[in-house]
């Protein structure tokens, strides 16, 4: 039945992760929890710590967990894997590009700026719960942040 309505159980998992992770509602769900318009004049540290703790409050919770890591360690095995994980990527990238261009920075260089802080924060993702380096993964949320700030922090700098 699996390979009837999905094509094979990856194409299930693809199915079942995109339900979670439809990369519409995620990008409306990470603009609405790091866009503050009280800090409209802050656009460096407090958008940083926001998306921060967006990326890895999403990777927190015990419900998407499992999902999100078996999504990472299927990249490469499957072309349409590999779109859901961009998209969702891009969700993100969408958020910290608007956020840049409204901040009066080029629109090639927002979108640039915006491509390397989501790979940042794959790596940061990878690091702390899939490969579980000791020190990242039993940082706490605060101390990720405090470190992890001021590398998003000089990307979204001028």
């Amino acid at each position: 039945m699996i390979n009837y309505f999905f094509g094979s159980r990856q194409g299930l998992f693809r199915e079942v992760l995109y339900r979670h992770h439809e990369p519409a509602a995620r990008q409306a769900e990470v603009a609405e929890n790091v866009s503050d318009d009280s800090a409209q004049g802050m656009r460096g540290m407090d958008f940083a710590e926001r998306l921060i703790r967006e990326v890895l409050r999403a990777w927190d919770r015990p419900e998407t967990q499992s999902l999100l890591s078996g999504l990472i360690l299927s990249a490469g095995e499957d072309p349409q894997t590999d779109e859901l994980i961009l998209a969702v990527g891009d969700s993100t990238g969408e958020v910290v590009e608007k956020q840049l261009t409204e901040a009066g920075m080029d629109s090639a260089l927002a979108h640039q700026r915006s491509a390397v802080i989501v790979a940042m924060n794959m790596g940061m993702v990878y690091a702390r719960y899939i490969v579980k380096s000791p020190v990242v993964a039993q940082m706490s949320l605060d101390d990720v942040v405090a470190q992890y700030a001021p590398a998003i922090r000089g990307l979204l700098a001028d």
